[in-house]
């Protein structure tokens, strides 16, 4: 999510009553660290990348169809070869 999207939505629950409760210190925390935690989460792709396991990247600016295209991921990866709903059962 891009910095300028998520400060949008902190500042959406912070006018909002019933959203107010999402907010915690730590998000204000996390919005000072954005550089240090984006570069973190960077190297962590990268590391745990995996043939078996692999990341799929979902851009989450526009949350339904960030949404839909998460349930899209999930359904794919089930027909991958990798995974046997028979097998599993």
């Amino acid at each position: 999510m891009s910095r300028d999207e998520q400060s949008e939505r902190f500042d959406a629950r912070r006018e909002d009553p019933l959203k107010r409760w999402k907010l915690s210190p730590m998000d204000a925390e996390a919005q000072s660290r954005w550089d240090e935690y984006s570069d973190a989460r960077d190297v962590m792709m990268v590391h745990s990348d995996s043939v078996l396991a692999p990341w799929t990247i979902i851009n989450p600016n526009e949350k339904k169809r960030a949404r839909l295209e998460l349930i899209l991921t999930g359904i794919r990866g089930c027909s991958m070869g990798w995974f046997s709903p028979a097998a599993s059962v």
